[in-house]
């Protein structure tokens, strides 16, 4: 354990300073986060991790007196959904991880569908890196529909890492599949699920439900439109389901799931953000 306070920390903790707690620690960590680098006496790295406060990092450890805890050693660090929020405040140094799974589901990292701004009834890709911490690679299945209200059901396709499906090289972790696009104007919910054979993880992580007529926390979107008139100026979607369309427009003003797209038309580049929170004012 390295602490900014060793002395405070074994008084807090009931962890003797002989077991292990090592500083003081005479840095900050950013809120939004940056990389940890643990180093060994003689500059050589031990580990490496950068950190960050947006999906799929866990949110409540974002200042709120929670600890990131990796779930299980065997996982690559690297990414977000390796982490989780401990249970208890301020984490268990000293010991396990609270939140310690000896069969971790599979991660689905870095999402994406491309082209960001489809044109209508251009088919899209959509591709995500999966890993797990078994030798055999999951079984990746994207699950997509026309996003009305209330919701239809969703119809899936199989996901796969041939180099033959958008996805790359063979092989590389990167799963992908295409679909036919939608009219002008129209939007498609996606979600991604992995099975290792024990258990199944979900992108997003608060896509809760798969039922027609139901409607998850989170899911993916993208919405098929014609080009922007020309100009110098940047354009921005923000992408909600018709669920949240309406209750927003009976002036709800609760936080709600959406997709955010920032196109640069100078640079002639857009970015691509799932899962933002957005809320109705006025």
């Amino acid at each position: 354990v390295v602490a900014k306070d060793p002395q405070k920390l074994a008084a807090a903790s009931g962890l003797a300073s002989s077991k292990g707690i090592l500083g003081p620690f005479a840095g900050e960590l950013s809120n939004s986060g940056e990389a940890i680098i643990l180093s060994d006496q003689w500059g050589n790295t031990a580990d490496r991790v950068r950190y960050s406060d947006r999906p799929p990092w866990p949110k409540g450890a974002d200042g709120e007196g929670f600890s990131l805890e990796l779930i299980n050693p065997a996982l690559p660090n690297q990414f977000g959904g390796a982490w989780r929020g401990s249970v208890a405040a301020w984490g268990t140094p000293g010991a396990a991880n609270s939140t310690f799974v000896a069969a971790p589901p599979p991660i689905i990292d870095d999402p994406k569908h491309t082209p960001l701004v489809p044109l209508p009834n251009q088919a899209i890709t959509v591709t995500a890196v999966i890993i797990d911490d078994q030798p055999a690679p999951p079984t990746a299945t994207l699950y997509y529909r026309q996003d009305f209200n209330p919701t239809i059901a969703y119809s899936l396709t199989p996901m796969l890492d041939d180099g033959l499906h958008g996805d790359g090289a063979a092989g590389d972790g990167v799963f992908g599949a295409t679909v036919p696009g939608l009219p002008n104007g129209e939007r498609l919910d996606f979600t991604i699920r992995a099975d290792d054979g024990t258990s199944v993880s979900a992108g997003p992580p608060g896509h809760n439900t798969l039922v027609a007529g139901q409607n998850p926390t989170q899911t993916y979107l993208c919405e098929f439109a014609n080009p922007p008139a020309t100009t110098d100026f940047p354009h921005y979607r923000l992408i909600t389901t018709q669920y949240n369309r309406t209750l927003q427009d009976a002036h709800n003003e609760d936080e709600h799931d959406g997709t955010f797209v920032h196109c640069n038309t100078v640079s002639a580049g857009c970015q691509l953000f799932y899962n933002v929170v957005e809320r109705y004012r006025g």
